[in-house]
This record gives structure tokens, sequence and C-alpha cells, in this order.
């Protein structure tokens, strides 16, 4: 599957969950591993949670206590 598919990499303790259209497959690898093979314009790390592909973000906005919806 290629990265620039995957909409939202989740960590699941030490598995990364990937969001890649309607399937979710599970990784048997830490996200701090994955993030080093994502490309910095293209992804971008939200908490130690998760990482968005900026390709599927509509809109940004500014929420109560300077969080981002």
């Amino acid at each position: 599957m290629p990265l620039r598919e995957v909409s939202l990499p989740t960590s699941e303790g030490n598995y990364v969950r990937l969001l890649w259209g309607s399937r979710q497959p599970m990784l048997a690898r830490a996200l701090t591993s994955l993030k080093q093979r994502l490309k910095p314009k293209l992804f971008f790390r939200a908490n130690r949670r998760h990482i968005f592909n900026l390709n599927f973000v509509a809109s940004v906005e500014l929420g109560v206590a300077g969080r981002l919806h």
C-alpha cells in the first residue's frame, strides 16, 4: 500500500492502525518508526497517537483552549 494513500496512521500500543480507504490494517511497529518513513510535507503529527495525511484535511478550525478541529 502506498503511504500517500493512508489518511490516518494511529498508534495502538506497540502497533499502528492505518486508515486506508475502508480498510484498517495493523502494522507491528511503533508510530515513531513509521513517522521516519513519512514525508514531513505530507504528514503532520498532531499528538502522540495521531499522524494526519494533509491531503485528506479539508479545513482546520481553532477550538476551545487552542485545540484544532
